[in-house]
Parts: structure tokens; C-alpha cells; sequence
């Protein structure tokens, strides 16, 4: 019997032109996410794409809502529009919503990462999460250069049960630096030593291709390694503590 796992992706447009592509790579997503079936069960028993209203152009969840009523996915797949930053209270507000549904597992995940999401894949995290791992992230070898820590919201599973909330009693992510998976990582490690575990896949990053998407990626790759090292700091722990307790599988 698979784990109760939900997923979440986060899609917005900051100008109008951008939302036809921001909806596609979404319905791309989804489609990708409920192919992955164990014993002829979904994966993921809910589907979430949260829409940081802030930094949208107004009219991405509306879009996207008309698409999944279209493919008739309202069931499984959930549109939310969330007030805050998208590196962390919007995460917050969405595993908040996510537990409503008594989902023990959250996926959190990139739409430029979706070709690493397949079934061998899936079963490799759903082993790690049976060995009582408390976050599995998914190796991106693009990003291998640029990265000190492995575990990144770009492709990771969180275990909600065991989750430390943050200073504001919210679920862990308190960062805006772009880095938000560092601190619940650390917080993890603090409690429970080596808890993380780190798995290899194939895939390839899929960039979009509107000058948005490029300098959006070139910004991450160009800061993630001096932001990961600054958030580790802020947690009182350095970068080499982090990767002392990722077990490799």
C-alpha cells in the first residue's frame, strides 16, 4: 500500500501574455503526475497549483480553473490563490490546506523538473519514505555545480507528521531568499540527525522559454550556492552539517 502523498507546483504570470505558457507547463504537470499509478492507484491522491497572487498578473487561476474544469480534474487537482511569498507562506497556507485532506506526505515541486517525476522515481522516494526519512529530495544533476545542499523544493517530499514548524508556529518555510527548503531541512537535522536522504533519477530541466523563464533560472543558479551557505548561517549550523546528515540511497 502506497503512502497518502499530495503535491503541490506553483504557477503564475507576471504580465498577461506570459499565462497561456504558465498554464500549459501546469496541465503538462498534472497530466505527468497522474500518470504515475502503483497497483492501479493514483500516486497522489491530490493535485495542488498555488497561484502567489502577489507576484501575479491577475488572471493565471482563472485561467488554469477553466482548463481543469474543461478535463473534468476538479476532483483530484486544486486551484488556490494565496496571498504572501512564494517562497513561504504560500508554501505554508498550501500544506496547511493539504492537511485538511490528512495527506501525510508533500511533494513540492518545480514544472521545470517535471521529466524527473516518474514512476521509478516515485518508487524510489516511496522506499526512503519507509525507511523512516523525514524529507527525500531528488538529485537535479543540472544544478549539482551551483548547490552545496542536494535537498531543494525543486523536487522534494516532506513528511508533514514530523515537519518542525518555524518561529511563528506555521509550517517550516520562513525564508524569502529563494533557499526555503534549507531551514526546515536544518530543523529536521537538529531533532533527528540523519533524516534526509537524497535519491538519483533521470531527467532534464525543462527552462521556459520567454525571457522570463531564462533570467528566472539564471537568477536561481547564479545565487543558489551563497544563499543556501547564508540561510545556514541564519540557523546557526554550517553548509557542512547539512550535508553530513543527507544519507545518498
Amino acid at each position: 500500500m502506497t503512502p497518502k502523498i499530495g503535491i503541490i507546483f506553483r504557477s503564475y504570470a507576471k504580465k498577461p501574455e506570459l499565462v497561456p505558457e504558465v498554464v500549459e507547463r501546469a496541465m503538462k504537470s498534472i497530466e505527468q503526475a497522474m500518470s504515475i499509478r502503483f497497483f492501479n492507484i493514483s500516486c497522489f491522491e491530490h493535485i495542488f497549483i498555488i497561484v502567489p497572487i502577489d507576484y501575479d498578473c491577475g488572471s493565471t487561476a482563472e485561467e488554469l480553473e477553466k482548463r481543469i474544469q474543461e478535463e473534468s480534474l476538479s476532483s483530484c487537482v486544486h486551484v488556490l490563490s494565496v496571498r504572501g511569498h512564494h517562497s513561504c507562506e504560500v508554501l505554508n497556507s498550501a500544506m496547511t490546506k493539504m492537511g485538511w485532506y490528512y495527506i501525510r506526505f508533500c511533494l513540492i515541486m518545480s514544472h521545470k523538473a517535471i521529466s524527473y517525476l516518474t514512476t521509478e522515481t516515485m518508487r524510489k522516494v516511496i522506499f526512503a519514505l519507509y525507511q523512516d526519512f523525514h524529507v527525500v529530495g531528488v538529485r537535479i544533476k543540472e544544478l549539482n555545480d551551483v548547490q552545496d545542499s542536494p535537498i531543494q523544493n525543486t523536487f522534494a517530499v516532506w513528511d508533514m507528521k514530523t515537519m518542525p514548524f518555524n518561529e511563528k508556529h506555521q509550517w517550516g518555510f520562513d525564508s524569502e531568499l529563494g533557499v526555503e527548503e534549507v531551514a526546515p531541512l536544518i530543523r529536521l537535522q537538529k531533532l533527528y540527525g540523519k533524516c534526509a536522504a537524497v535519491i538519483n533519477a533521470e531527467g532534464s530541466l525543462d527552462i521556459r522559454e520567454s525571457e522570463d523563464g531564462k533570467a528566472r533560472h539564471k537568477e536561481v543558479r547564479d545565487t543558489k550556492r551563497a544563499l543556501q551557505e547564508q540561510e545556514a548561517k541564519r540557523l546557526g549550523v554550517t553548509l557542512d552539517f547539512v550535508k553530513e546528515n543527507i544519507v545518498e540511497l
